[in-house]
Protein backbone atom coordinates (compact mmCIF):
# COMPACT_ATOMS: atom_id res chain seq x y z
CA UNK A 1 0.00 0.00 0.00
CA UNK A 2 1.31 3.45 -0.93
CA UNK A 3 2.35 5.43 2.15
CA UNK A 4 1.03 8.62 0.57
CA UNK A 5 -2.52 7.27 0.87
CA UNK A 6 -2.50 7.74 4.63
CA UNK A 7 -2.96 11.54 4.61
CA UNK A 8 -5.77 11.14 2.07
CA UNK A 9 -7.60 8.89 4.50
CA UNK A 10 -6.89 11.14 7.49
CA UNK A 11 -8.45 14.25 5.95
CA UNK A 12 -11.99 12.77 5.63
CA UNK A 13 -11.66 11.31 9.12
CA UNK A 14 -10.70 14.70 10.50
CA UNK A 15 -13.60 16.37 8.69
CA UNK A 16 -15.94 13.76 10.15
CA UNK A 17 -14.39 14.23 13.59
CA UNK A 18 -14.93 17.99 13.36
CA UNK A 19 -18.63 17.56 12.59
CA UNK A 20 -19.04 14.98 15.36
CA UNK A 21 -17.32 17.31 17.84
CA UNK A 22 -19.54 20.27 16.95
CA UNK A 23 -22.63 18.02 17.18
CA UNK A 24 -21.49 16.88 20.63
CA UNK A 25 -21.16 20.50 21.82
CA UNK A 26 -24.66 21.25 20.49
CA UNK A 27 -25.90 18.27 22.52
CA UNK A 28 -24.18 19.71 25.61
CA UNK A 29 -25.99 23.01 25.02
CA UNK A 30 -29.31 21.14 24.85
CA UNK A 31 -28.79 18.69 27.71
CA UNK A 32 -26.87 20.72 30.32
CA UNK A 33 -28.45 23.55 32.37
CA UNK A 34 -25.92 26.06 31.04
CA UNK A 35 -27.71 29.05 32.57
CA UNK A 36 -26.62 27.87 36.04
CA UNK A 37 -23.57 29.79 37.19
CA UNK A 38 -21.58 26.66 38.09
CA UNK A 39 -22.00 25.08 34.66
CA UNK A 40 -21.46 28.39 32.84
CA UNK A 41 -18.17 29.14 34.59
CA UNK A 42 -16.99 25.53 34.31
CA UNK A 43 -17.46 25.65 30.53
CA UNK A 44 -15.87 29.10 30.32
CA UNK A 45 -12.73 27.78 32.01
CA UNK A 46 -11.74 26.00 28.79
CA UNK A 47 -11.61 29.28 26.87
CA UNK A 48 -9.59 30.93 29.65
CA UNK A 49 -7.10 28.06 29.78
CA UNK A 50 -6.76 28.11 26.00
CA UNK A 51 -6.19 31.86 25.74
CA UNK A 52 -3.51 31.58 28.43
CA UNK A 53 -1.90 28.66 26.60
CA UNK A 54 -2.15 30.18 23.11
CA UNK A 55 -2.84 33.96 23.28
CA UNK A 56 -3.82 34.24 19.60
CA UNK A 57 -6.17 36.95 18.30
CA UNK A 58 -7.26 34.64 15.47
CA UNK A 59 -8.25 31.83 17.85
CA UNK A 60 -10.10 34.28 20.08
CA UNK A 61 -12.07 35.53 17.05
CA UNK A 62 -12.86 31.96 15.97
CA UNK A 63 -14.06 31.15 19.49
CA UNK A 64 -16.33 34.22 19.44
CA UNK A 65 -17.68 33.20 16.02
CA UNK A 66 -18.39 29.69 17.32
CA UNK A 67 -20.09 31.15 20.40
CA UNK A 68 -22.27 33.28 18.09
CA UNK A 69 -23.18 30.15 16.15
CA UNK A 70 -24.18 28.34 19.34
CA UNK A 71 -26.18 31.41 20.38
CA UNK A 72 -28.06 31.34 17.08
CA UNK A 73 -28.89 27.66 17.63
CA UNK A 74 -29.96 28.39 21.21
CA UNK A 75 -32.38 31.10 20.08
CA UNK A 76 -33.66 29.29 17.00
CA UNK A 77 -34.01 25.73 18.25
CA UNK A 78 -34.40 26.06 22.01
CA UNK A 79 -36.26 29.26 22.94
CA UNK A 80 -37.72 30.00 19.46
CA UNK A 81 -37.21 33.74 19.66
CA UNK A 82 -34.51 36.35 19.32
CA UNK A 83 -33.49 37.32 22.83
CA UNK A 84 -30.39 38.57 24.59
CA UNK A 85 -29.10 35.66 26.71
CA UNK A 86 -28.59 36.20 30.41
CA UNK A 87 -25.07 36.37 31.81
CA UNK A 88 -24.91 32.68 32.67
CA UNK A 89 -25.84 31.61 29.13
CA UNK A 90 -23.37 34.13 27.63
CA UNK A 91 -20.51 32.69 29.69
CA UNK A 92 -21.53 29.16 28.74
CA UNK A 93 -21.69 30.06 25.04
CA UNK A 94 -18.21 31.58 25.22
CA UNK A 95 -17.01 28.43 26.94
CA UNK A 96 -18.54 26.23 24.24
CA UNK A 97 -16.83 28.43 21.65
CA UNK A 98 -13.54 27.76 23.43
CA UNK A 99 -14.19 24.01 23.55
CA UNK A 100 -15.02 24.13 19.82
CA UNK A 101 -11.67 25.70 18.94
CA UNK A 102 -9.72 23.38 21.25
CA UNK A 103 -11.40 20.27 19.86
CA UNK A 104 -10.82 21.29 16.24
CA UNK A 105 -7.18 22.13 17.01
CA UNK A 106 -6.68 18.68 18.54
CA UNK A 107 -8.26 16.99 15.54
CA UNK A 108 -6.20 18.86 12.94
CA UNK A 109 -2.84 19.19 14.71
CA UNK A 110 -0.01 17.41 12.90
CA UNK A 111 2.64 17.42 15.62
CA UNK A 112 2.01 14.88 18.44
CA UNK A 113 4.06 17.03 20.84
CA UNK A 114 1.84 20.07 20.20
CA UNK A 115 -1.24 17.91 20.62
CA UNK A 116 0.04 16.54 23.92
CA UNK A 117 0.88 20.04 25.14
CA UNK A 118 -2.60 21.33 24.31
CA UNK A 119 -4.17 18.29 25.93
CA UNK A 120 -2.22 18.65 29.16
CA UNK A 121 -2.50 22.43 29.53
CA UNK A 122 -6.09 22.96 28.41
CA UNK A 123 -8.16 19.80 28.11
CA UNK A 124 -7.10 18.09 31.34
CA UNK A 125 -7.62 21.09 33.69
CA UNK A 126 -10.92 21.95 31.99
CA UNK A 127 -12.10 18.36 32.31
CA UNK A 128 -11.06 18.21 35.97
CA UNK A 129 -13.19 21.27 36.78
CA UNK A 130 -16.16 19.70 35.00
CA UNK A 131 -15.63 16.49 36.98
CA UNK A 132 -15.48 18.48 40.22
CA UNK A 133 -18.70 20.21 39.27
CA UNK A 134 -20.41 16.93 38.42
CA UNK A 135 -19.31 15.42 41.73
CA UNK A 136 -20.44 18.48 43.69
CA UNK A 137 -23.89 18.52 42.10
CA UNK A 138 -24.58 14.81 41.82
CA UNK A 139 -22.42 12.45 43.86
CA UNK A 140 -22.92 14.40 47.10
CA UNK A 141 -26.67 14.00 46.65
CA UNK A 142 -26.34 10.29 47.39
CA UNK A 143 -25.29 11.19 50.92
CA UNK A 144 -28.91 12.06 51.58
CA UNK A 145 -29.74 8.38 51.22
CA UNK A 146 -26.89 7.37 53.53
CA UNK A 147 -27.32 10.18 56.07
CA UNK A 148 -31.05 10.70 56.48
CA UNK A 149 -30.56 12.64 59.72
CA UNK A 150 -28.42 15.77 59.98
CA UNK A 151 -26.69 17.77 62.73
CA UNK A 152 -27.98 21.17 61.61
CA UNK A 153 -29.44 21.92 65.04
CA UNK A 154 -26.02 21.37 66.62
CA UNK A 155 -24.38 23.78 64.18
CA UNK A 156 -27.16 26.32 64.69
CA UNK A 157 -26.70 26.08 68.46
CA UNK A 158 -22.94 26.60 68.18
CA UNK A 159 -23.41 29.73 66.08
CA UNK A 160 -25.86 30.99 68.68
CA UNK A 161 -23.25 30.55 71.42
CA UNK A 162 -21.22 33.29 69.69
CA UNK A 163 -23.85 35.80 70.86
CA UNK A 164 -25.62 36.11 67.48
CA UNK A 165 -26.33 34.08 64.35
CA UNK A 166 -23.79 35.22 61.70
CA UNK A 167 -25.54 33.55 58.76
CA UNK A 168 -28.91 35.07 59.64
CA UNK A 169 -27.42 38.54 60.14
CA UNK A 170 -25.55 38.49 56.82
CA UNK A 171 -28.53 36.91 55.10
CA UNK A 172 -30.70 39.80 56.30
CA UNK A 173 -28.18 42.33 54.99
CA UNK A 174 -28.01 40.59 51.61
CA UNK A 175 -31.80 40.58 51.31
CA UNK A 176 -32.20 44.17 52.46
CA UNK A 177 -29.31 45.83 50.61
CA UNK A 178 -29.16 44.86 46.94
CA UNK A 179 -25.85 46.72 46.45
CA UNK A 180 -24.37 44.40 49.06
CA UNK A 181 -26.16 41.15 48.33
CA UNK A 182 -26.07 40.99 44.54
CA UNK A 183 -22.28 41.17 44.01
CA UNK A 184 -21.66 38.77 46.88
CA UNK A 185 -24.13 36.26 45.43
CA UNK A 186 -22.50 36.49 41.99
CA UNK A 187 -19.01 35.99 43.44
CA UNK A 188 -20.22 33.09 45.53
CA UNK A 189 -21.72 31.31 42.53
CA UNK A 190 -18.68 31.96 40.30
CA UNK A 191 -16.20 30.09 42.50
CA UNK A 192 -14.86 28.11 39.53
CA UNK A 193 -13.52 31.28 37.90
CA UNK A 194 -11.01 32.02 40.71
CA UNK A 195 -9.99 28.35 40.60
CA UNK A 196 -9.46 28.68 36.84
CA UNK A 197 -7.40 31.85 37.16
CA UNK A 198 -5.35 30.35 40.00
CA UNK A 199 -4.38 27.39 37.83
CA UNK A 200 -3.67 29.68 34.87
CA UNK A 201 -1.41 31.95 36.94
CA UNK A 202 0.38 28.95 38.45
CA UNK A 203 0.92 27.47 34.98
CA UNK A 204 2.18 30.76 33.56
CA UNK A 205 4.58 31.45 36.43
CA UNK A 206 5.94 27.92 36.32
CA UNK A 207 6.96 27.84 40.01
CA UNK A 208 5.21 24.59 40.86
CA UNK A 209 5.03 21.16 39.33
CA UNK A 210 2.37 20.68 36.64
CA UNK A 211 -1.23 20.47 37.87
CA UNK A 212 -0.29 21.45 41.44
CA UNK A 213 -3.32 23.73 41.86
CA UNK A 214 -5.67 21.15 40.38
CA UNK A 215 -4.23 18.53 42.73
CA UNK A 216 -5.11 20.80 45.63
CA UNK A 217 -8.68 21.36 44.49
CA UNK A 218 -9.31 17.75 43.55
CA UNK A 219 -7.86 16.47 46.83
CA UNK A 220 -9.89 18.98 48.84
CA UNK A 221 -13.09 18.00 47.02
CA UNK A 222 -12.59 14.24 47.32
CA UNK A 223 -11.68 14.33 51.02
CA UNK A 224 -14.36 16.93 51.67
CA UNK A 225 -17.04 14.55 50.41
CA UNK A 226 -15.74 11.91 52.82
CA UNK A 227 -15.56 14.30 55.78
CA UNK A 228 -19.16 15.41 55.23
CA UNK A 229 -20.16 12.05 56.72
CA UNK A 230 -18.59 12.96 60.09
CA UNK A 231 -21.01 15.82 60.62
CA UNK A 232 -23.73 15.76 57.95
CA UNK A 233 -25.46 19.13 57.75
CA UNK A 234 -27.14 21.11 54.99
CA UNK A 235 -27.15 24.78 56.02
CA UNK A 236 -29.70 27.08 57.69
CA UNK A 237 -31.51 27.99 54.45
CA UNK A 238 -32.55 24.32 54.01
CA UNK A 239 -33.63 23.73 57.60
CA UNK A 240 -35.20 26.95 58.86
CA UNK A 241 -38.03 28.22 56.68
CA UNK A 242 -37.83 31.65 58.29
CA UNK A 243 -34.29 32.27 56.99
CA UNK A 244 -32.85 34.93 57.20
CA UNK A 245 -35.13 35.67 60.18
CA UNK A 246 -33.87 33.65 63.18
CA UNK A 247 -36.49 31.14 64.35
CA UNK A 248 -35.36 31.48 67.98
CA UNK A 249 -33.96 34.26 70.14
CA UNK A 250 -30.70 33.93 72.07
CA UNK A 251 -32.31 32.62 75.27
CA UNK A 252 -34.34 30.03 73.39
CA UNK A 253 -31.26 28.88 71.49
CA UNK A 254 -29.34 28.50 74.77
CA UNK A 255 -32.00 26.06 76.00
CA UNK A 256 -32.46 24.29 72.67
CA UNK A 257 -32.56 20.52 72.95
CA UNK A 258 -29.96 19.10 70.58
CA UNK A 259 -31.16 16.31 68.34
CA UNK A 260 -30.50 15.19 64.83
CA UNK A 261 -33.30 15.96 62.40
CA UNK A 262 -34.75 14.21 59.36
CA UNK A 263 -34.14 16.12 56.15
CA UNK A 264 -35.20 15.59 52.56
CA UNK A 265 -32.57 13.24 51.05
CA UNK A 266 -32.43 15.44 47.93
CA UNK A 267 -30.82 18.22 50.00
CA UNK A 268 -27.03 17.97 49.91
CA UNK A 269 -25.26 17.37 53.24
CA UNK A 270 -22.25 19.51 52.30
CA UNK A 271 -21.92 22.10 55.06
CA UNK A 272 -18.98 21.05 57.26
CA UNK A 273 -16.26 21.68 56.30
CA UNK A 274 -17.11 24.39 53.79
CA UNK A 275 -15.43 23.47 50.51
CA UNK A 276 -16.13 26.96 49.17
CA UNK A 277 -14.04 28.37 52.01
CA UNK A 278 -11.42 25.64 51.62
CA UNK A 279 -10.96 26.38 47.91
CA UNK A 280 -10.56 30.14 48.36
CA UNK A 281 -8.14 29.65 51.25
CA UNK A 282 -5.98 27.40 49.06
CA UNK A 283 -6.07 30.01 46.29
CA UNK A 284 -5.12 32.80 48.68
CA UNK A 285 -2.30 30.86 50.32
CA UNK A 286 -0.75 29.68 47.05
CA UNK A 287 -0.91 33.05 45.33
CA UNK A 288 1.63 34.27 47.91
CA UNK A 289 4.56 32.75 46.01
CA UNK A 290 3.22 33.65 42.56
CA UNK A 291 1.97 37.22 42.42
CA UNK A 292 1.46 39.96 44.98
CA UNK A 293 -1.57 41.38 43.16
CA UNK A 294 -3.13 37.93 42.91
CA UNK A 295 -2.43 37.36 46.61
CA UNK A 296 -4.36 40.45 47.71
CA UNK A 297 -7.16 39.87 45.20
CA UNK A 298 -7.49 36.34 46.55
CA UNK A 299 -7.59 37.70 50.11
CA UNK A 300 -10.42 40.04 49.11
CA UNK A 301 -12.22 37.06 47.59
CA UNK A 302 -11.84 35.22 50.91
CA UNK A 303 -13.76 38.06 52.61
CA UNK A 304 -16.46 37.97 49.93
CA UNK A 305 -16.71 34.20 50.36
CA UNK A 306 -17.21 34.54 54.11
CA UNK A 307 -20.16 36.83 53.41
CA UNK A 308 -21.48 34.66 50.57
CA UNK A 309 -21.31 31.30 52.31
CA UNK A 310 -23.09 32.67 55.37
CA UNK A 311 -25.45 35.17 53.74
CA UNK A 312 -26.90 32.68 51.28
CA UNK A 313 -27.73 30.32 54.12
CA UNK A 314 -25.58 27.58 52.65
CA UNK A 315 -23.31 27.41 55.68
CA UNK A 316 -23.02 28.02 59.41
CA UNK A 317 -20.10 29.96 60.85
CA UNK A 318 -18.59 26.78 62.26
CA UNK A 319 -18.32 25.35 58.73
CA UNK A 320 -15.94 28.16 57.80
CA UNK A 321 -13.88 27.74 60.98
CA UNK A 322 -13.32 24.02 60.34
CA UNK A 323 -12.30 24.86 56.75
CA UNK A 324 -9.04 26.39 58.07
CA UNK A 325 -7.49 23.22 59.55
CA UNK A 326 -9.02 21.15 56.75
CA UNK A 327 -7.35 23.36 54.11
CA UNK A 328 -4.09 23.20 56.09
CA UNK A 329 -4.24 19.40 55.96
CA UNK A 330 -4.82 19.50 52.18
CA UNK A 331 -1.86 21.85 51.66
CA UNK A 332 0.34 19.58 53.77
CA UNK A 333 -0.65 16.52 51.77
CA UNK A 334 0.08 18.28 48.47
CA UNK A 335 3.45 19.88 49.34
CA UNK A 336 5.53 16.90 48.28
CA UNK A 337 8.64 19.04 47.82
CA UNK A 338 8.90 18.92 51.63
CA UNK A 339 9.61 15.42 53.04
CA UNK A 340 6.71 13.98 54.97
CA UNK A 341 9.03 13.17 57.86
CA UNK A 342 9.60 16.92 58.20
CA UNK A 343 7.98 18.22 61.38
CA UNK A 344 6.35 21.14 59.57
CA UNK A 345 4.67 19.04 56.86
CA UNK A 346 3.58 16.16 59.09
CA UNK A 347 2.45 18.73 61.66
CA UNK A 348 0.31 20.45 59.03
CA UNK A 349 -1.31 17.17 57.97
CA UNK A 350 -1.88 15.57 61.35
CA UNK A 351 -2.47 18.86 63.16
CA UNK A 352 -5.12 19.86 60.63
CA UNK A 353 -6.71 16.42 60.81
CA UNK A 354 -6.73 16.49 64.63
CA UNK A 355 -8.35 19.93 64.65
CA UNK A 356 -11.12 18.77 62.29
CA UNK A 357 -11.78 15.68 64.40
CA UNK A 358 -11.59 17.77 67.58
CA UNK A 359 -14.24 20.22 66.36
CA UNK A 360 -16.53 17.39 65.24
CA UNK A 361 -16.18 15.72 68.65
CA UNK A 362 -16.95 18.93 70.55
CA UNK A 363 -19.92 19.78 68.33
CA UNK A 364 -21.48 16.34 68.58
CA UNK A 365 -20.72 15.36 72.19
CA UNK A 366 -19.65 18.41 74.24
CA UNK A 367 -21.75 21.24 72.82
CA UNK A 368 -22.65 22.46 76.34
CA UNK A 369 -19.08 23.75 76.75
CA UNK A 370 -19.70 26.51 74.21
CA UNK A 371 -22.47 27.99 76.36
CA UNK A 372 -20.32 28.49 79.46
CA UNK A 373 -19.40 31.90 78.08
CA UNK A 374 -19.14 33.45 74.60
CA UNK A 375 -15.41 33.68 75.32
CA UNK A 376 -15.14 29.87 75.00
CA UNK A 377 -16.21 29.49 71.35
CA UNK A 378 -14.51 32.73 70.28
CA UNK A 379 -11.24 31.65 71.91
CA UNK A 380 -11.39 28.25 70.23
CA UNK A 381 -12.07 29.92 66.89
CA UNK A 382 -9.14 32.30 67.32
CA UNK A 383 -6.78 29.47 68.27
CA UNK A 384 -7.92 27.37 65.29
CA UNK A 385 -7.51 30.17 62.73
CA UNK A 386 -4.24 31.60 64.09
CA UNK A 387 -2.50 28.23 64.52
CA UNK A 388 -3.65 27.13 61.06
CA UNK A 389 -2.31 30.31 59.43
CA UNK A 390 1.00 30.29 61.32
CA UNK A 391 1.62 26.63 60.45
CA UNK A 392 0.57 27.20 56.86
CA UNK A 393 2.90 30.13 56.20
CA UNK A 394 5.80 28.26 57.82
CA UNK A 395 5.04 25.30 55.52
CA UNK A 396 4.95 27.57 52.47
CA UNK A 397 8.32 29.10 53.41
CA UNK A 398 9.93 25.67 53.75
CA UNK A 399 8.33 24.49 50.50
CA UNK A 400 9.60 27.56 48.64
CA UNK A 401 13.17 26.80 49.70
CA UNK A 402 12.75 23.13 48.81
CA UNK A 403 11.37 23.99 45.36
CA UNK A 404 14.22 26.44 44.76
CA UNK A 405 16.81 23.83 45.68
CA UNK A 406 15.12 21.25 43.45
CA UNK A 407 15.03 23.57 40.43
CA UNK A 408 17.44 22.49 37.68
CA UNK A 409 20.57 24.61 37.41
CA UNK A 410 20.89 26.07 33.89
CA UNK A 411 23.90 24.94 31.94
CA UNK A 412 26.46 27.63 31.30
CA UNK A 413 28.20 27.63 27.96
CA UNK A 414 32.00 27.71 28.32
CA UNK A 415 33.53 31.06 27.48
CA UNK A 416 35.98 30.73 24.63
CA UNK A 417 39.45 31.90 25.48
CA UNK A 418 40.85 34.64 23.25
CA UNK A 419 43.29 33.38 20.67
CA UNK A 420 46.69 35.02 20.67
CA UNK A 421 48.08 35.81 17.28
Amino acid sequence: MDGSASPKILVPLRILGTFVWIAFLVLVLVAVPVSMAYWATALLSCLIFYLVYRPSLLDACVALAAAAGFAAFWMGAMIHRVEMPDMGVILALLGLGGWCVVGIRLIWMQDPADRGDLFSKVVIPSAVLLILLFASNNLVNYMGLLQMRTYDVYAYAFDGSLGFQPSFVLGGWMNHYAWFGRPILVMYLCILLPITFAFAVDTKKGLNRPFFMLELFFLASFLGYLFYNLFPAAGPAYVFRTFPVPPLNHIQTAHLRLNTILLDPRVMRNALPSLHMTWVLLIWWNMKKLTRIGYWLAFAYVLFTVCGTLGTGEHYAIDLVVAFPFALMIQGLAERAVPFRSAIRSGAVFGGLAAVFGWVFLLRFEAHLFWISPAVPWTLIAITVVVSLVTLFRLLAVAEVANANAAPVPKLEPIAEPQLT
